[in-house]
């Protein structure tokens, strides 16, 4: 879960990633499991600008390949620090 807690802005240890729905349906009708979508909706919605705003100042791409240069960045020594790519300029991961 180095993903979540690097990149969960804070989301809730009880809110499964892979799990719940980013959406709320009809298999959210507690208060509970609203609340988990809220944050994990909000979490999404955080690293999505993230993501964005580091591809307006990185060098061409798209916001998918930032995304995936950070996960990959984050799976190589555990940071995210740019060793991992040329895509992203270091000085943009300032914000995380």
């Amino acid at each position: 879960m180095q993903a979540k807690s690097t990149l969960g802005f804070g989301l809730n240890n009880s809110v499964d990633i892979f799990k719940t729905s980013p959406l709320i349906d009809d298999t959210t009708n507690t208060k509970e499991e609203q609340t988990k979508v809220l944050q994990y909706r909000s979490a999404v919605e955080a690293l999505t600008a993230i993501a964005f705003e580091i591809n307006q100042q990185s060098s061409g791409g798209t916001t998918d390949e930032v995304l995936t240069e950070l996960a990959n960045d984050l799976a190589n020594d555990g940071q995210i620090n740019g060793d991992a790519g040329t895509q992203i300029n270091p000085n943009t991961l300032q914000v995380l």
